[in-house]
């Protein structure tokens, strides 16, 4: 078999190939959509962790005495947080 095709190629072969890649090309549109989506999604919860950090700041400085360590461990569960390893 040649490459690129050629006319000694039979045409259902083109044909199974070319209809293969413009499913491929589907496919790759698809998980470059769930990638930008995911890739969002942590951009904003990085901004809500910032926001929640400054929250905690803010209300430490007007209650110096509150306890404030389940909040803080709380953010620092979140900061650890890693998006799942994708399956094979």
């Amino acid at each position: 078999m040649t490459w690129p095709p050629d006319s000694r190629q039979p045409t259902w072969a083109v044909a199974m190939e070319n209809r293969i890649n413009k499913q491929l090309g589907k496919i790759m549109a698809l998980v470059q959509v769930d990638q930008t989506a995911l890739n969002t999604f942590a951009t904003e919860l990085e901004t809500a962790i910032a926001s929640v950090k400054a929250e905690i700041a803010a209300l430490q400085q007007q209650l110096p005495a509150a306890d404030v360590s389940g909040l803080t461990q709380a953010v620092t569960d979140l900061e650890a947080l890693e998006p799942p390893a994708p399956s094979s």
